[in-house]
């Protein structure tokens, strides 16, 4: 039970860094797009608001699901506690 939980814990710090490289990738690759075809300063900002919401999405439903099996396993010791 106890590696099951480390083993979220550790799903989650992989999550944020994959949320951070994701983040610093989308934005990367969005600014050497802008510069090549000449965007708009509107434009730019538009597009890194959809990749900054696309990406909390994905860390926001990572994150929510890894805290749902964690309580699904807290309330498995619960009820059958271990001594």
């Amino acid at each position: 039970m106890e590696r099951a939980k480390e083993s979220i814990k550790r799903q989650k710090k992989k999550a944020f860094r994959k949320f951070i490289a994701l983040m610093i990738g989308s934005l990367t690759l969005l600014i050497s797009i802008a510069i090549k075809f000449n965007f708009s300063h509107a434009k730019i900002i538009v597009n890194c608001a959809i990749i900054t919401v696309l990406c909390n999405h994905y860390l926001h439903m990572k994150i929510y699901y890894l805290n749902k099996e964690l309580k699904k396993l807290q309330s498995k010791e619960e009820t059958n506690p271990c001594h």
